[in-house]
């Protein structure tokens, strides 16, 4: 069986958002606080996933956020703007239900490759990507959402989370 994605978030799980906490260090080529101990998190989580970066960083992700973390450079989920998903974000009058503004690319990508089983790593993770995930693992799609705080960001219970997922599959 191949490795299940993982999609990565950057702002609010590797990079908190103020007030973080101080085991936070800066990098000083961007503008972006990371806890030096999800290295090894996320070297576990590789060896287990695809781990596929789906933040709106793009490409720097690879160029600041993956040497810090020891990380190869990795494929990047690309957002493009000019597309008519972005019509819900500008119609949005944030008085409706939340939404998760990545979901309509992610659920594209994921049409495109086969729908593979898939773990979103992210802190905007809304009520609309929950239903979404529980029509996947419906069909047979096997689907796991976590969300972050976004003043923490990643932690060992959700690397345990994510690990204990795979090991199911």
């Amino acid at each position: 069986m191949t490795r299940p994605v993982l999609l990565l978030d950057v702002d609010g799980v590797l990079n908190p958002f103020p007030p973080f906490e101080a085991r936070f260090e800066a990098l000083s080529a961007a503008r972006c606080h990371y806890d030096p101990t999800n290295a090894e998190r996320l070297g576990t989580l590789l060896s287990k996933f695809e781990i596929v970066w789906c933040t709106g960083w793009e490409d720097k992700a690879n160029e600041f956020i993956a040497a810090a973390h020891g990380l190869p450079e990795l494929e990047v989920m690309k957002f493009d703007y000019s597309r008519p998903e972005l019509q819900d974000l500008e119609s949005w009058d944030g008085e409706e239900e939340q939404f998760s503004w990545k979901l309509s690319w992610i659920r594209r990508w994921l049409r495109e490759r086969g729908e593979p089983a898939v773990a979103w790593l992210d802190d905007q993770v809304e009520d609309d990507a929950y239903r979404w995930a529980v029509e996947r693992n419906r069909q047979g799609h096997p689907t796991l959402l976590v969300k972050t705080q976004e003043t923490v960001g990643l932690t060992a219970r959700h690397t345990h989370r994510l690990l204990q997922w795979a090991a199911g599959l």
